[in-house]
């Protein structure tokens, strides 16, 4: 179950970073001209190695005897939850009511999931 929870913490710091990146850009690179500064490039290098090591992990964790609805569940859950608060960390965005209730929806969700 550590590996889901890394795995998702991972990839929404991958996610992030390649939202600041450009990676359209990096593809555009080898067929035209195109104006790619360096932290542009170290942001997207970095969120897609971010996102493969997360693709690592997760099919690392199906070796344990984990329910794939849970481990499903939970990470896709922790990765949408991480975004969120990685958002409000590096570009301060707001954490409105909503982001509370579905947190707690999701918590809760997750709870009796297990309890199963």
């Amino acid at each position: 179950m550590i590996f889901i929870i890394i795995s998702a913490l991972i990839v929404a710091l991958g996610s992030y970073l390649l939202r600041r990146g450009d990676l359209i850009g990096l593809f555009l690179i080898f067929f035209r001209d195109v104006n790619l500064t360096r932290q542009d490039l170290i942001f997207t290098l970095s969120g897609v190695t971010l996102n493969i090591l997360a693709i690592i992990l997760w099919q690392y964790s199906s070796k344990f005897n984990i329910q794939f609805q849970l481990a499903w569940s939970v990470y896709l859950s922790l990765s949408l939850m991480f975004g969120y608060i990685f958002g409000f960390l590096f570009d301060r965005n707001r954490l409105e009511i909503s982001f509370y209730i579905g947190a707690a929806l999701v918590l809760a969700g997750l709870i009796i999931l297990m309890k199963k």
